[in-house]
């Protein structure tokens, strides 16, 4: 669902609305469905043999010809099987059982059974895999292999979580993990706190589960276990990708993906190129993102994973939807539904319709997209999710208010702010709030349209306001702890060249510890100076942001009443005089806006600024019907706020009179606006059209008019001087100095 707000608020949100239901409908996912649900069942059993090495199988296999044990090596091959070829380990499972003897014959049938108890958990079949984990902990109970015991438990508890019974599923994993701690069994405590860090994750419990997942990590590193570390690192890295952190989020994938790979954990290393693809189209990031989806596309293929199909091509047909590459994104969305209905997942069923809507709605196709939306809103009815029907309620109405049925629109708008409401959905709030102005607006309904307006920009500010201070203690964050890092490292150094002088000679040692002594003051002195410098900079250069954002909104808001204003008025002198208004405040926004967005808050680009400049003036002075082409030469040439703001206003007033009087009529015309360099201070505007020149071929110095009177004044702030010249029509010339 694309979402169509004012252009000067759209930088206050890198995510369009699209990814914004796209969050929480994967969110949705995680709860009800447990999203990569295959997955999961790879990672969350404990077993002894986790590489899936062809070696070993080899190995094995070449064992059972020579060794009288052979239920042990059916077994053996049964775990090696189990995250390759399901049905081959329920085969040498049965062997196992077949050919069970000796002394140890209850630890073999044991373990057979927990075999085929983890085999049918994969295949969802969760009342035979209980059976068999009951009866296969009743053996081991009896041969005290307590370990084993644990291992069975987790079963249970896993088909807990999976089921959705998150509370019970805790409280039997914290169980485990405390039993399995008392054994120092660190593999299976490892892999136990990756569930549970899993459930607070799928929970929206982000900090708990971090907090469990930098556990594991650091009981992989202590144990020199890369399968945990790897699925440690992969999980650390989804938590930060939840948390909108992809910098730390990408590292941790790739530090996982080196340790799947040598794991050879084939089954599971689709799933992280997928989360890895994810990260990278969040930051914009396409052709990686690209990369690893199509790489993740592939091993998905070769194993013929229909969970992670659907999953795959969802991302693909989300990232060509953001590159507006929409046939590429209805092939995989098409193909992700037909996935979902193989497997009959219902939500990711109405995940593909609401997206295959999202779609059709980018390229302006509501009629067909409102069928899309309406079966997505069907399913969603029998999931009976709130959140996602809020979604589809903005999608529906948007699509009716554009077919020109306001006030059903209207009424599927406010249904979803209803929602939105009652959920305390502030972004969802927000949008509605927007969209649901523009139908008022339509209706002339000026007084709700403007009461609209107003929360919506309320809740605009508030949104940012939020977004600004976590990335600022995010930042301030990260520098303590790399700080806190190179004084650590700083301080071990001194420690041991303290060491070697002691060693030496007492003098020397007094003298090293003097001068220590004397240096850390001094680091102390400096760091605090520049601590304090760093600060004022960063406050200086927050407030400049927020004095720009706040200028561009408030002349934002003043070029919409005017713009509603024009709505009543009928006399074409009025409604002229205030479009040229409207022109004059869009101009000094969009110097407002840049320089919000932009990194330096000093320059302007005039090559980025000129574009969207004559853009704003066409939407308000173009004729119906006409083609009026703009060629822009600004030879990537910057100017600070006080030449950028007079700069601008005069090429609105030439532009706006180009519109008015060379292009009057509807006609067709050519309109060219050049910025040159003549020396290192000196540079000349031109501003030219095909239009009929001057009227009664008089001189510039003869008319009056105020625009133009308003380009002399401006010329002059600028040190410069105006003339005009016919050349097969206008041609507007401004040699002026930058005083900067």
């Amino acid at each position: 669902m694309s979402i169509d707000i004012e252009n000067v608020d759209t930088v206050r949100r890198k995510f369009t609305i699209l990814q914004v239901i796209y969050y929480h409908i994967i969110l949705f996912n995680q709860i009800i469905c447990m999203r990569y649900l295959r997955y999961l069942l790879f990672i969350i059993i404990p077993c002894s043999a986790f590489a899936q090495n062809q070696v070993v199988i080899d190995s094995l296999t070449n064992e059972l010809k020579h060794t009288r044990n052979k239920s042990e090596i059916y077994n053996l091959l049964g775990e090696e099987y189990i995250l390759i070829k399901p049905q081959k380990a329920l085969e040498f499972a049965d062997k196992a059982i077949t050919n069970a003897a000796g002394d140890d014959i209850s630890t073999q049938l044991a373990r057979a059974l927990w075999i085929k108890s983890r085999v049918y958990l994969s295949f969802y079949n969760y009342k035979m895999c209980l059976s068999l984990a009951d009866s296969a902990r009743t053996l081991f109970s009896e041969a005290e292999k307590y370990d084993d015991v644990i291992n069975c438990e987790v079963i249970r508890a896993t088909v807990y979580m999976l089921k959705g019974n998150y509370r019970q599923a805790l409280d039997l994993y914290d169980s485990c993990a405390s039993e399995a701690k008392k054994l120092g069994a660190q593999e299976i405590y490892g892999s136990i706190l990756i569930n549970i860090g899993r459930i607070y994750r799928v929970s929206g419990n982000l900090d708990d589960a971090m907090d469990e997942f930098l556990k594991v990590r650091d009981i992989a590193e202590e144990i020199d276990d890369n399968y945990l570390k790897a699925h440690a690192y992969h999980f650390i890295g989804m938590v930060y990708e939840d948390k909108q952190d992809f910098e730390p989020a990408i590292e941790n994938l790739l530090k996982a993906l080196p340790l799947f790979e040598k794991e050879q954990l084939v089954t599971q290393i689709p799933y992280l190129y997928i989360s890895l693809g994810s990260a990278c189209r969040e930051i914009q990031n396409y052709r990686e993102a690209l990369e690893y989806l199509k790489q993740a596309d592939k091993l998905l293929k070769e194993t013929n994973d229909t969970w992670g199909l659907y999953e795959v091509n969802r991302h693909l047909g989300l990232t060509y939807s953001e590159l507006e590459q929409y046939d590429s994104a209805w092939v995989h969305h098409n193909q992700s539904l037909e996935f979902s209905r193989k497997i009959h997942e219902r939500a990711g069923e109405c995940n593909s319709l609401t997206y295959l809507g999202d779609v059709l709605i980018m390229q302006g196709k509501y009629t067909e997209a409102l069928e899309y939306l309406n079966n997505a809103l069907n399913i969603n009815a029998e999931l009976g999710n709130q959140l996602v029907r809020t979604n589809l309620l903005y999608n529906i109405g948007k699509c009716q208010v554009h077919m020109g049925k306001v006030h059903a629109g209207l009424d599927n708008l406010e249904k979803g702010l209803s929602l939105a409401d009652s959920l305390n959905l502030r972004y969802e709030r927000m949008v509605l709030h927007n969209e649901i102005s523009k139908a008022y607006t339509r209706l002339n309904n000026f007084s709700e349209a403007l009461w609209h307006y107003q929360q919506y920009s309320n809740l605009n500010d508030s949104i940012y306001q939020e977004e600004a201070n976590r990335n600022f203690i995010e930042m301030e964050k990260k520098y303590q702890s790399e700080k806190q890092k190179q004084e650590i490292g700083q301080l071990k150094l001194e420690k041991t060249e303290q060491d070697a002088a002691m060693k030496v000679q007492r003098y020397v040692r007094d003298f090293f510890i003097l001068g220590f002594l004397f240096a850390s003051i001094i680091g102390f002195l400096f760091y605090r100076s520049y601590r304090t410098r760093k600060r004022a900079d960063q406050e200086k250069e927050a407030l400049l942001k927020e004095i720009h954002h706040r200028v561009k909104n408030n002349l934002q808001i003043i070029s919409s009443l005017l713009s509603i204003q024009t709505d009543n008025v009928t006399d074409t002198n009025v409604i002229s005089a205030v479009r040229e208004s409207q022109s004059r405040v869009k101009a000094m926004a969009l110097i407002h806006q840049l320089l919000y967005q932009d990194k330096d808050l000093t320059q302007i680009n005039f090559s980025t600024y000129l574009p969207q400049l004559l853009n704003a003036i066409s939407s308000i002075f173009k004729k119906e019907g006409a083609e009026v082409i703009s060629e822009i030469y600004a030879e990537n040439i910057s100017f600070d706020i006080d030449t950028a703001i007079p700069l601008g206003l005069i090429v609105t007033e030439l532009a706006a009179n180009a519109y008015k009087y060379a292009f009057n009529g509807g006609k067709d015309g050519k309109l060219s606006v050049r910025i040159s360099r003549q020396s290192d201070h000196q540079y000349l505007l031109a501003v030219t059209d095909n239009g009929p020149g001057l009227p009664d071929n008089k001189k510039i110095d003869e008319l009056n008019s105020m625009g133009l009177r308003l380009v002399k004044i401006l010329t002059n702030q600028l040190d410069g001087t105006f003339s005009y010249e016919y050349e097969h029509g206008s041609a507007f010339k401004i040699l002026f100095s930058d005083a900067s």
